[in-house]
């Protein structure tokens, strides 16, 4: 792409990549970029938090769970609801293996090869795009039980009353607020720091493709030999 320049009256050509990510107005290495996917971000650690606390209390519900092999596991209210008191052996095993394993290993790995979709992102477009990818993927479960149980399944799921149990959270809600809002903060600010500033990261990528592309630079041994930027 090119440019024309009115106050040298020159036309000046720019490699589009070096352009998207390093010498352009919307560039991967400036201010509102960065910015921007530090809030992005801050919503992917957010909705995964979220899924891993949900396995983290199945995982608890299954300890505490009681084991019937009679079929008293469920009663009947007077309102139309429905109590799980127990569960036959079996099928809290069934649970755990086909349920929460494969559940808790592909929360760990979505995270981490989320967070590296997002980072690999080269505009504010592809970004969104990305995010918007990652999270129909956290809802894939939800729209796999909508589409493949029975009606009375689901019924039954509806009319169930909430499992009560004591949980391992930090004794006060305001600590546990202070503690997932600290964790998502620095989980964000470590991923992103770790993207631009690590050898070989962002901002040294953008450093070598304006070298290369434009021969600009005060770090480019090209633009010193030239006599362009000092």
């Amino acid at each position: 792409m090119s440019f024309w320049n009115r106050t040298s009256k020159l036309r000046t050509v720019f490699y589009e990549r070096s352009f998207r990510f390093a010498t352009g107005a919307d560039a991967v290495v400036t201010k509102p970029y960065m910015m921007f996917l530090y809030v992005i971000l801050l919503i992917w650690f957010a909705a995964m938090v979220q899924e891993f606390r949900e396995i983290l209390l199945w995982w608890l519900m299954m300890y505490k769970l009681p084991v019937d092999e009679t079929e008293h596991c469920l009663i009947s209210h007077e309102d139309h609801t429905v109590s799980v008191v127990a569960v036959p052996s079996l099928h809290k095993w069934i649970t755990i293996t086909l349920n929460l394993v494969p559940r808790s290993v592909i929360c760990i790995g979505l995270l981490l090869t989320g967070v590296r979709f997002l980072i690999r992102a080269e505009d504010y477009a592809d970004l969104i795009l990305n995010s918007v990818a990652l999270g129909f993927l956290i809802e894939v479960d939800n729209m796999l039980f909508a589409a493949l149980a029975s009606d009375t399944c689901k019924h039954l799921v509806r009319e169930l009353r909430p499992y009560r149990m004591r949980t391992l959270g930090l004794g006060n809600w305001n600590l546990q607020t202070l503690f997932w809002t600290g964790g998502i903060i620095a989980l964000a600010l470590y991923f992103e720091a770790w993207s631009y500033f690590r050898p070989g990261g962002k901002e040294d990528m953008g450093v070598a493709l304006t070298c290369l592309c434009q021969v600009s630079g005060i770090r480019c041994v090209g633009s010193q030999v030239l006599g362009g930027d000092m």
